[in-house]
């Protein structure tokens, strides 16, 4: 999975983003879901990680992460359909990270925004 920073794209552990070091270990585990579509959703629903279409803090890559990390005071996941991106900001222990990931993140989040995972997405409350 492709991890842009400004116009380069780069390795995970290596992630520097305008002023905010990027934690390795959200980068790591976003990673560990996959590299297509498919194999995100396949991961995600194996871990029981459902979410709400658009909505940038309750989308199932925010549950999934808030789950693997409880410290996390925020998560939002944000999809850009004109650049084909997803940026993930989270605030984890005072720690401000942001990563812009290309490929089949923003496949997937694109596809589980329009309503292709159903078995994704959580129930209204």
């Amino acid at each position: 999975m492709d991890v842009i920073s400004g116009e380069d794209v780069i390795s995970g552990e290596d992630v520097i983003s305008g002023e905010r070091v990027v934690s390795s270990e959200i980068v790591d585990a976003v990673e560990r879901l996959g590299t297509t579509p498919r194999e995100i959703a396949t991961a995600l629903w194996s871990k029981g990680a459902t979410g709400r279409p658009c909505r940038s803090g309750k989308c199932v890559i925010a549950a999934f992460l808030v789950a693997e990390f409880p410290e996390a005071e925020r998560v939002r996941v944000k999809y850009n359909p004109f650049a084909k991106t997803v940026r993930i900001d989270a605030d984890v222990c005072g720690t401000r990270s942001t990563t812009v990931y290309a490929g089949g993140l923003a496949t997937f989040l694109e596809r589980f925004d329009d309503g292709m995972f159903p078995e994704l997405i959580a129930p209204t409350s």
